[in-house]
């Protein structure tokens, strides 16, 4: 067992931290100031350096997501519910990075300049092979090999037709649901 005591709001005390661990750590959980700013910085810092593959990072308390007014350990919170930065919302940016090969260029591209706003490293989330939420707690379970460069996108759709129908002409669009079909 191994326990970092550290201030998670200061990058370097979390970098001298992970350069003492002498051993691969295959379970992280945080139970630190509960701040969200600083349970994110410690997820994309001790996520992606400390936590071996197949590892799982708990962040617990995450309660504090949720006060649109508080105050613990010195620390002043105003986040609320669907407040962007808290660790509740980022972490479900989270979940939508894990299916990014699915999404179009213009969406993805939008994802990372999300998860840069709320201070998660895109590699540190490239790193995540699922995210879970249950009462309080957040749990990340990270990929068992170095993820794949799947950023293209993937349109299962694109060559599909159905009974021998032929294929769309153009692929379906929130303006146009049914896109015609060519008559070829």
């Amino acid at each position: 067992t191994c326990m970092l005591r550290v201030d998670q709001s200061k990058p370097q005390d979390l970098e001298r931290a992970i350069a003492n661990v002498q051993h691969p750590i295959s379970l992280i959980v945080d139970d630190g100031s509960h701040h969200p700013d600083h349970q994110l910085l410690s997820f994309s810092m001790l996520f992606q350096q400390l936590l071996q593959p197949g590892g799982l990072y708990i962040l617990e308390d995450v309660e504090t997501s949720y006060w649109r007014r508080g105050n613990l350990y010195n620390y002043e919170y105003s986040y609320g519910l669907g407040n962007r930065h808290s660790a509740v919302e980022a972490c479900k940016l989270l979940a939508d990075f894990v299916n990014r090969r699915f999404l179009d260029p213009e969406d993805r591209n939008w994802l990372v300049a999300s998860l840069l706003d709320v201070g998660i490293d895109p590699a540190a989330a490239a790193q995540v092979e699922s995210v879970s939420f249950g009462r309080n707690a957040i749990l990340l379970l990270k990929n068992l090999a170095a993820p794949a460069e799947d950023l293209q996108p993937v349109y299962l759709h694109h060559r599909c037709t159905s009974r021998g129908s032929p294929p769309m002409s153009q692929p379906p669009t929130d303006e146009n649901p049914r896109a015609q079909t060519s008559a070829t």
